[in-house]
């Protein structure tokens, strides 16, 4: 194919439409950032337009053209595309320049492939562009992108910034109930939590409506859980926590019964700081470990006394008769 040659110039940066947002991948809104780079370095790499009717549509390069509007910049360097230019050609060179930069995030993969399927016959020739412009896709990640291309724009942070992993907004996409699940979206974002436990959370939602017959709308609208959501004052982490607990209680109430049973037990047993007693998993089984940590002889002496009054104790004996657990 005929090499692209593009016509660079220095243009006044009100010809450039800077609402049409048509070609847009990136998803970066650090304006303040990039502001401040070409404020102390210029314009290292200049923007791609294309030209339209009676403005110069932007393929390429929306935040560098905002940064210079809120620089104050009248004129700008370009690389304009020689005309005639098809839409299809404008898409590869916008996906291309942003792949050739990084990685892109789920987010702008999605975008990605909402344009190139616009005029793709079918998946192997939407594979087969999408890989010239530099995405790495088979078959498999494609259906996942054309899926989560389904969620509403509000989880497009999330899709960003992986707190609704690929796996996971797939699993979204496909709920019959769209409401819901831009509901449960949210709440992932909300948590914030490893891909793991984004599948865990999600399962015991469903788990739940399953077991107490609700909808997932009624369960994510429960009082406590919109209170432990709204509450302010509890860092990210800790709230992500306390949510995740009131889940799994919901989830499982018999072992969460059994676990705070336990908890109470093991403080009334007055355990030394160098002990531990672990319960099995899921009070599945009467194995429990005890765990101990020594720096000299001496110490190992005393845990061996402590030892002796633990194991005389009726509360460590309930620990193995007890059949609820």
């Amino acid at each position: 194919e005929a090499r692209m040659n593009y016509n660079h110039a220095v243009v006044q940066l009100s010809r450039i439409s800077l609402n049409d947002q048509y070609f847009r991948i990136s998803n970066s809104t650090d304006l303040e950032l990039l502001s401040r780079s070409m404020a102390d370095c210029g314009l290292i790499n200049a923007p791609i337009v294309a030209e339209g009717s009676d403005s110069l549509t932007i393929v390429s390069g929306f935040g560098r053209c905002a940064a210079a509007q809120r620089l104050g910049w009248t004129d700008l360097p370009v690389r304009i595309i020689p005309a005639p230019i098809s839409t299809q050609s404008c898409i590869h060179i916008a996906i291309a320049d942003n792949t050739s930069q990084r990685a892109l995030n789920l987010t702008e993969q999605v975008r990605s492939i909402a344009l190139l399927q616009k005029d793709s016959a079918d998946i192997h020739e939407l594979i087969r562009r999408a890989r010239l412009c530099g995405l790495a896709v088979n078959s498999k990640v494609i259906s996942a992108l054309l899926k989560i291309v389904q969620l509403p724009s509000t989880l497009e942070p999330g899709l960003s910034s992986g707190s609704i992993a690929m796996p996971v907004a797939t699993r979204l996409a496909e709920m019959d109930d769209q409401q819901a699940a831009e509901k449960l979206g949210l709440l992932l974002m909300e948590l914030d939590v490893s891909l793991n436990r984004q599948r865990e959370t999600v399962d015991w939602i469903e788990a739940i409506g399953r077991l107490e017959k609700l909808q997932i709308k009624q369960i994510l609208e429960n009082e406590q859980l919109v209170s432990l959501l709204n509450e302010t004052q509890t860092e990210r982490r800790q709230k992500s926590q306390l949510v995740r607990q009131y889940l799994k209680s919901r989830r499982y109430p018999a072992i969460s019964t059994a676990e705070k049973e336990f908890e109470l037990q093991l403080r009334r047993l007055r355990l030394p700081e160098k002990m531990q007693i672990i319960a099995p998993p899921g009070f599945e089984s009467s194995v429990y470990s005890i765990q101990l940590r020594v720096a000299d002889l001496e110490e190992l002496k005393d845990l061996q006394k402590e030892l002796r009054r633990i194991a005389e104790s009726p509360i460590l004996r309930s620990f193995f008769e007890r059949e609820d657990w």
